[in-house]
């Protein structure tokens, strides 16, 4: 339930090579930290107050069109501009619903923040967490994020090694191939 972040820009005119990584941590954390404090705050969060509460702070954050772009691949590139829009929607429904039950089941977490990476991608970034564990090896969460003149966008979530993008993608494309992107999302859609 790391994946939450807040708005943090870059200084005005600021160019893509001067784009500071520290600031995807920023964002992160302050988002994470928003989050976590409003349902800390509010105590027994019911399922649809903590969507809302997800929703308030991921949906300014989460580039959900690039997002979609790399699970559909070359089903994006085929897709119409309104299958596009309705794929972009129900994933940021999924994707709100996953981490809205998350937050409400551990409002108390506590997070490791660990030094930003670099990727070999110009202008991305690789926010490292950790959640302790009681009785076990604590649980890696990273997020990787692309910037530009405009700040911070998170598009993908790897949890324990496991790509967010990559187990959609892997998922989804055969059912796209097999039923359409149409049945696709009035599948996610039902749920």
């Amino acid at each position: 339930s790391g994946l939450l972040l807040a708005t943090t820009g870059l200084p005005a005119g600021a160019s893509g090579s001067e784009i500071d990584v520290d600031d995807a941590l920023g964002l992160v954390k302050s988002t994470t930290a928003q989050l976590l404090g409003e349902v800390q705050a509010e105590k027994d969060v019911n399922a649809a107050r903590a969507f809302d509460l997800v929703a308030k702070h991921i949906d300014p954050v989460v580039d959900l069109e690039r997002s979609a772009r790399w699970i559909l691949g070359k089903h994006w590139r085929k897709a119409t501009p309104d299958q596009r829009k309705r794929f972009v929607e129900e994933f940021r429904k999924m994707l709100i619903r996953t981490y809205a039950i998350a937050v409400a089941e551990n409002p108390n977490v506590d997070i490791e923040y660990l030094p930003v990476k670099r990727t070999k991608r110009p202008h991305e970034a690789i926010v490292e967490t950790r959640i302790p564990q009681p009785t076990s090896p604590p649980i890696a969460i990273d997020y990787r994020l692309h910037g530009d003149d405009k700040g911070w966008k998170l598009f993908d979530v790897t949890i324990e090694g496991v790509s967010l993008v990559r187990t959609y993608r892997s998922s989804f494309s055969p059912r796209v191939r097999k039923n359409g992107l149409d049945a696709l999302i009035e599948d996610m859609a039902e749920k």
